[in-house]
Parts: C-alpha cells; sequence; structure tokens
C-alpha cells in the first residue's frame, strides 16, 4: 500500500489538478505564479472598484482628478504644450470641467 505523503487540490483559478508535498504545501490555493499573479491583479482591480464605490474613495477620486486638472491647465499656461509637442503631434485643445465646491452641480463647458 502506497501511503500518500502530499496534498492533491484544484487550482482556484483554471481548476487544474495540483499535487504537493507535505514539504511544499502551505495553503495554497493556485497551480502557481501565472494563476497566482493573475488572482491578485483580479482580487486588487475588485478591491479598488469596491472603494471606489465608497463616499471616502469617491472624495479621493474627485480630489486627485482635480489636482490632476490644476497641473494640466498650469503647464499649458506656461506655454509647455508647445515646446513638449515640437511639432511632431498636435496638441488638444479642449474645455475642462468647472471645479465645484460644496453641493454645486458642475456643467460640461
Amino acid at each position: 500500500m502506497v501511503e500518500a505523503i502530499g496534498r492533491m487540490f484544484l487550482c482556484a483559478r483554471c481548476g487544474e489538478p495540483v499535487v504537493l508535498c507535505s514539504r511544499c504545501e502551505h495553503g495554497q490555493r493556485y497551480c502557481g505564479q501565472v494563476c497566482s499573479g493573475a488572482a491578485r491583479r483580479d482580487f486588487q482591480r475588485d478591491a479598488g472598484r469596491r472603494y471606489q464605490c465608497g463616499s471616502a474613495g469617491r472624495v479621493k477620486h474627485a480630489e486627485r482628478s482635480r489636482r490632476w486638472r490644476s497641473r494640466q491647465r498650469e503647464q499649458c499656461a506656461a506655454g509647455s504644450c508647445e515646446t513638449h509637442c515640437s511639432g511632431e503631434f498636435s496638441c488638444i485643445s479642449f474645455s475642462l470641467p468647472e471645479i465645484c465646491s460644496g453641493d454645486k452641480v458642475c456643467k460640461m463647458s
């Protein structure tokens, strides 16, 4: 009779059977780095979505967007758009939405 000295499980991502010896087994759920890396990326993306759906995430995202738009305005006002493009590309000018304070509703211009 052969004694089992490992653990067999199905990868939680791809469903492939995996056998690990008792020395290497540490509660893994995935067959290898490819599946575990992909699962981690999926989990982090989903966690980010859940965070941004909450009130704290929405507020932080709005603030980050305001800072980015402010930097874009400063950069174009300083004339760096023309020097940055150097004729290879054409800069696209567009109107940015107004920055709101309080509970006002912004309209895109």
